[in-house]
């Protein structure tokens, strides 16, 4: 397993329950929750389907991170969107850091949003 896969693991019912309840909570105001929750769930898929290996997720990370404009917290969050977003950026930080195909892309991609 990778640290990367490892985190997702780990951090999968909190990752479901959050990415799930900021759809419910902040949709009306921030309605990117909703593409947050679906790259998410690609991730959690192939992470299941990868058995360990590093799982081709760059490319939705990438998107995560420019939908919410770097992991920035709203003003008006709730610790669970704000807690989801930081376990979220410490999975793409896990991911790049391991060399996960597409994290020079998610590089770039970071510094547009910043």
């Amino acid at each position: 397993m990778t640290a990367f896969t490892d985190y997702i693991t780990a951090n999968l019912d909190r990752l479901d329950l959050g990415t799930f309840a900021i759809t419910r909570a902040h949709a009306a105001h921030h309605p990117e929750v909703f593409e947050v929750r679906r790259n998410y769930e690609t991730i959690r898929d192939r992470v299941a389907a990868s058995h360990g290996a590093q799982p081709q997720v760059g490319e939705e990370l990438a998107q995560i991170s420019r939908l919410t404009g770097g992991y920035a917290i709203p003003d008006d969050a709730c610790m669970t969107l704000e807690g989801t977003y930081r376990m979220l950026q410490e999975a793409h930080r896990l991911y790049k850091a391991e060399g996960g195909a597409g994290a020079a892309g998610t590089n770039a991609d970071a510094a547009r949003v910043q």
